[in-house]
């Protein structure tokens, strides 16, 4: 094969194939390849007489270096990993490699594909540059069939590899390949949530000061809930007593805490007081709902070693026979964990655990063996930093009958003695973790991290942390440097950066920050030129290679000049890139005889935004051309701009675009013997000069930090660990930190970071791992110990990571944890760098899978959240949506792959210039208008918006409850679509639907005409009511004005509210004819278009022949009524319904909020809302909220119509 072109990269998407379709000339061998109707690769194949002719390495170039480092097959894919090469199964067949990328040992899987692709592997291991290269053409493929098996089966299917760098050349076995050429592929942004993280404390289980907000409070105390229950998933059900009265105010926290409680399974109801029957493991409640002898019976409701967690004064607590556990001051409240108090066990065991002395550990196993219930005191005593804390918690994942509870006593405490009073009164609490420091008695819990403050820095520069996102423009700390490197350099303050064109590109992610191969990519390095004043006083001006929008820069005495008296500093930041780039192209200029008269007439001046200047050139020159292009532009004013060269003529590219895509320049042009230049400014600086400098000045300084990030797993149950086990995993953690310690305080003691890697084990514990629990429990504790005494310290409580580490290694780093992901490395350092600049002594850090989607299954995505992910965007919100995907930072990769993904699964084909054009907007406006139907529960079907005939219909009657609950019609005016959801009701069922009764115009008058009918059935409260859709927003004025005549109303909400109804109605209809009245016939048209009888080219004649809606309805109910049979009248109706219903639902605005209590059942994924759907704004309680699975119109169809039904029951308690 020969000249192979690759146009385009192939998305392969997990769990779908790819097909391509081949097509080859017979003549010419030329081939192209097809895949989703695009040519993604192209060339020639033929089948030689003697293919052994075609290799030009016999025998391959084999350049040994007995002590050169070999790569092993682990060492070499993890690289490729880190550079974003997610290689597996049959694409790791390269073994072995050596450091250079020039010798190694490929393994041969069966599969010529993936060899020739395994051969290219060899060719990432000598760059330096973590970049992602994507191979552009192969000068030639050559392949020898039978000698390759010959060797395969010579060389036991591992055969040796070689690559030529001076002629780039790989061969192996029988396959050669020649010139690979390779272009960057664009970094993309990590989709991946960001961690959740936390901070690791002790908190006192008596806080008497007002320390903590509600939610903290609170946090504190579920946290204590979850840690007094066993597993490695803490199994808890929780109920909340309901207000009678008022918001629901514990509700919408507790949730919130919960989603963030990792390892753990929730269960959580809520009960009126009076109802409450099951046991829990914690009752919520506050003090406006219960008296003190109802507080003491809810005792009967908890589970042994269970918790009431109460709201309220501290009266209703100290006359209760309950004990406090602990307490939090609020403002103007108390936040209380409560627990029956319990005698002493006379059965238990005291364990005295010891980091230094495993004796203990042998008593543990014995007392496990024994098989019967046994309270273990675990007690560590005077140990500075001992692990006992991570072990506890690591045993409580155990299966076993010995119920374990921990003494961690600082140095003040008295001796640990069951009997000693002090000591008696915290065991009868039954708390599984006691802490003892000060003499106060507390636990270590998670506490979510404040806000970091700004902090004054010597050096920043300016970053873009997300490239095609210029909201996230920053400052960005940078090295101080104080001194001089070199002689030659000296430290400049600057005073003015220049933006040039360059910057921008590089912003909007349009062109690699760094175009040298071999060269470690760095931060964005925005900026090159500046002026300022040096360490010196002088006055300097220069150009650096990026990184000059900074405070200060280390010049280059070669890009540097002083700055003449006459210019300011202002004027001079402008003059280096200009003053070089024209340096650079007099030499071209003055071969072609111009030296002085390089200036043409303003006069011939044209437009380069467009192709016109190629014909005014040719125009004005006669068709000769120019003798000098100075050339920036791409694409096809590239090719233009060349075609303007007369014969002798210089073509001088500066741009970078079409360089990096490797634009083909037509090789004819130099018969007219012109000369093509290239001049790139960030090529006259010398990388190895800088690198060396950086080496120099690391190795001159001091150490600044020290981290700890080993570890050796032994893993096992409880029962058969060793001492040795403990040991070996005990090294590399707690031992070899004690030994840094140490040595750090005399050797380095101006040290600034002292950093050790904790685990997730410890802060939440792991089955099997007591000994990993305890070594890195105990590091934690080294680490408060060294803040204490004012040294640096931080331990951080790593998650599962993934691409590096232990995972990897064990190939599993993309497998969900329960309830959590590995964390990205990226990810990682980012999270890294925070807890490096901030208070906090421990951290957490995990990233946490969504709950509803723990099986790994791909959630339902929208197209906007589609090409969102695609982008990197994690959070919408922070978006503007009327920007261009080009503007946030599309590249050829993300064109090709949302082109791709828009066509497989949204049917939606676009050309890659509609997808540079496309907006986030336009994409959310196309999605609601496509699904018009699921916005409103609209089917397109026939006679859809039809009138009915009785305005209140029984769906279902029940003789078993004597509840009433009455369903109101979504926008089609009749409650079909609720027909299903009724019958499983346990209520007797009414259905709300217009007739020609209800021709009116406002949602007040809608509500008047239906409160009567409601009264007809039920002259009484309390009413229940139900709206789905549209029916929301009318249930809302229904349930005012049954309230402002005094009775009671509780409302269910289906996927709706007036807020989204109006939101809803300005994008599908009202904005179609861009004013309300013109909309009304975009109105009446849709209404037509339900009636598949008739022709759409006879509806649109009918109604564009008449002026005014009067006649439009007139006219469109005539047609349809003589199509279809429908009376005439009935179908003007129904036209004229649909319009007020719409107009109602648009200006609809509720006088007053609802008082009763209301419950909103929505769609996981909602484009439209907030999460309660802007309820809050009508009504006084806080909204319940039930999240189903599913879009607005499958929200009541299949399993959902059960879901939904259990939700309305159990809300109306029938």
């Amino acid at each position: 094969m020969e000249n192979i072109k690759f146009k385009r990269a192939t998305i392969v998407t997990d769990g779908e194939g790819v097909t391509f379709n081949i097509t080859v000339m017979k003549q010419s061998g030329y081939f192209e390849i097809f895949e989703s109707g695009a040519v993604v690769c192209t060339g020639y194949v033929r089948v030689p007489k003697d293919v052994s002719s075609e290799f030009k390495e016999k025998d391959g170039l084999k350049v040994s270096n007995s002590q050169e480092i070999t790569l092993e097959e682990h060492d070499i894919y993890q690289e490729c990993q880190l550079r974003r090469y997610m290689y597996k199964n049959y694409f790791r067949g390269l073994t072995e490699c050596d450091l250079s990328g020039r010798n190694g040992r490929v393994q041969w899987k069966g599969k010529f594909g993936s060899f020739f692709d395994t051969m290219l592997h060899i060719t990432i291991i000598g760059m330096c540059s973590r970049d992602s290269l994507l191979p552009t053409s192969i000068r030639q493929i050559t392949v020898d069939p039978i000698k390759h098996m010959e060797m395969v089966d010579k060389n036991k299917e591992e055969l040796p590899i070689t690559y030529n760098t001076c002629q780039n050349i790989i061969k192996s076995g029988g396959v050669e390949i020649i010139g690979t050429e390779y272009s960057k592929a664009p970094r993309r942004q990590h989709t991946q949530e960001p961690p959740y993280c936390e901070t690791y404390s002790l908190v006192n289980y008596s806080e008497t000061a007002a320390e903590y907000d509600l939610e903290t409070a609170m946090s504190t105390a579920m946290q204590i809930i979850l840690q007094n229950n066993t597993g490695t998933v803490k199994q808890v059900k929780i109920c909340e007593i309901m207000p009678t009265q008022g918001n629901r105010e514990i509700d919408p926290i507790v949730k919130n805490i919960m989603a963030k409680q990792v390892l753990s399974k929730i269960e959580y109801f809520s009960s009126r007081l009076e109802n409450l029957k099951d046991k829990f493991q914690a009752i919520i409640i506050n003090d406006k709902e219960v008296q003190l002898e109802e507080l003491n019976k809810l005792v009967n409701n908890l589970t042994e070693n269970g918790f009431i967690l109460f709201k309220g004064s501290f009266e209703h607590t100290r006359h209760s026979s309950l004990e406090i556990i602990f307490e939090s001051v609020l403002d103007n409240d108390k936040v209380y964990l409560l627990k029956p108090t319990t005698e002493v066990s006379k059965n238990y065991a005291v364990l005295n655990i010891s980091n230094t002395n495993l004796d203990w550990l042998e008593n543990l196993k014995n007392l496990g063996k024994i098989n019967e219930e046994k309270t273990v005191y675990l007690v560590s005593q005077n140990e500075d930093f001992s692990g006992i804390i991570g072990l506890t918690k690591c045993l409580l994942t155990e299966t076993t009958k010995l119920r374990f509870r921990a003494f961690f006593i600082d140095q003040h405490g008295s001796k640990f003695s069951v009997n000693d009073p002090f000591y008696k009164n915290q065991i009868k609490k039954d708390l599984t973790f006691n802490v003892l420091s000060n003499n106060k008695w507390g636990t270590y819990v998670h506490l979510p991290l404040r806000d970091l403050n700004k902090q004054t820095v010597g050096n920043a520069a300016v970053d873009i942390s997300t490239l095609g996102d210029l909201s996230t423009i920053e400052w960005t700390e940078m090295a101080f440097e104080g001194r001089r490197v070199t002689e030659e350099s000296e430290m400049v303050y600057v005073y003015y950066s220049a933006l040039n064109f360059r910057d921008v590109m590089v912003a909007l992610g349009k062109v690699p920050i760094d175009s040298n191969d071999n060269v470690p990519t760095k931060s964005s390095g925005m900026g090159l030129e500046f002026s300022g004043i040096s360490a010196s006083g002088k006055r300097i001006m220069g150009f650096v290679n990026g990184d000059a929008l900074a405070l200060q820069v280390q010049y280059d005495p070669y890009f540097t000049w002083e700055i003449p008296n006459d210019w300011s500093l202002r004027e001079a930041c402008t003059i280096p890139c200009v003053y070089a780039t024209v340096s650079k192209l007099h030499t071209y200029i003055i071969s072609i005889g111009f030296q002085q008269n390089v200036v043409s007439d303003k006069t011939h001046t044209w437009n380069s935004r467009d192709l016109s200047f190629e014909i005014m050139i040719k125009n004005n020159t006669n068709g000769r051309g120019v003798d000098l292009v100075l050339n920036s532009l791409a694409d096809t004013m590239f090719q233009a701009s060349m075609r303007c060269v007369a014969p002798g003529g210089r073509f001088i590219e500066i741009g970078k675009v079409d360089l990096m895509n490797s634009s083909p320049i037509p090789s004819s042009m130099f018969l007219k013997n012109i000369c093509f230049h290239g001049v790139h400014l960030d090529k006259l600086f010398s990388f190895d000069d800088r690198a060396q400098r950086q080496i120099q000045q690391l190795v001159a300084k001091d150490f600044a930090g020290i981290f700890n990030s080993a570890l050796v797993l032994k893993d096992q149950f409880f029962l058969y660990q060793t001492k040795e086990n403990f040991y070996e995993v005990f090294k590399p953690k707690i031992l070899s930190a004690q030994n840094i310690d140490k040595c750090s305080r005399k050797l380095c003691p101006d040290l600034n970071y002292f950093v050790v890697f904790s685990s997730i084990s410890t802060g939440r514990g792991n089955i099997g791992q007591i000994n990993y629990g305890m070594a890195n429990s105990a590091m934690e504790m080294l680490c408060e110990k060294r803040r204490r005494e004012n040294l640096p310290a931080v331990a951080i409580q790593w998650g599962p990571i993934g691409e590096v580490g232990i995972l990897q290694k064990m190939g599993i780093e993309e497998r969900v944890f329960h309830d959590i992901l590995p964390q990205n490395l990226d990810s990682c350092l980012n999270t890294l760098e925070r807890f490096m600049v901030d208070e906090y002594v421990i951290g957490s850090s995990v990233v946490i899978s969504e709950r509803d989607d723990q099986m790994g299954k791909q959630k339902t995505k929208t197209p906007v959240e589609a090409v969102a992910h695609i982008l990197g965007i994690k959070n919408l919100d922070t978006i503007d949506k009327s920007l261009t995907l080009s503007q946030l930072g599309l590249d050829s990769l993300m064109v090709t792959e949302i082109k791709q993904t828009l066509y497989r699964n949204f049917n939606i084909d676009l050309s890659p210039e509609e997808i540079r054009e496309l907006t986030l907007n336009s994409l959310v406006a196309s999605d609601s208008t496509k699904n018009e139907d699921i916005s409103f529960g609209v089917q397109v079907e026939a006679n859809t918006y039809l009138i009915s005939d009785d305005p209140l219909i029984k769906l279902r009657d029940s003789k078993s409850s004597n509840t009433n609950i009455f369903v109101i019609h979504p926008i089609e005016g009749h409650v079909n679509v609720l027909r299903p959801l009724g019958s499983r009701l346990n209520a007797t069922v009414y259905g709300l639907q217009c007739t020609s009764d209800t021709e009116m115009n406002t949602m007040n008058d809608f509500g008047k005409y239906f409160v009567k009918k409601i009264k007809e059935v039920q002259p009484k409260g309390p009413y229940h009511l139900c709206g789905y859709s549209y029916g929301c927003a009318l249930g809302t004025e229904i349930g005012i004005q049954l309230e402002s005549a005094g009775d009671q109303v509780d409302v269910v909400y289906i996927d709706g509210s007036p807020s989204m109804v109006h939101e809803v109605l300005k994008v599908t209809h009202i904005t179609k004819g861009n004013s309300v009245e013109n909309s009304k016939e975009a109105i009446l048209e849709n209404f037509c278009m339900t009636f598949p009888q008739v022709e759409q080219k006879e509806i649109k004649a009918c109604l564009s022949n008449e002026k005014s809606l009067d006649k439009k309805l007139q006219s469109a109910s005539e047609l349809i009524s003589k199509v279809t049979g429908i009376d005439q009248l009935k179908v003007l109706t129904s036209a004229n319904s649909l319009i007020q219903r719409i107009e109602a639902g648009f200006f609809y605005k509720p006088s007053k909020k609802l008082s009763g209590s209301t419950l909103l059942i929505r769609r996981n994924d909602n484009p439209f809302s907030t999460e309660n759907y802007d309820l809050n704004q009508v009504c006084n309680q806080a909204p319940y909220i039930e999240k189903i699975d599913g879009d607005h119109k499958t929200i009541l169809l299949g399993n959902n119509t059960q879901k939904v039904a259990d939700i309305i029951n159990k809300f109306c308690k029938i």
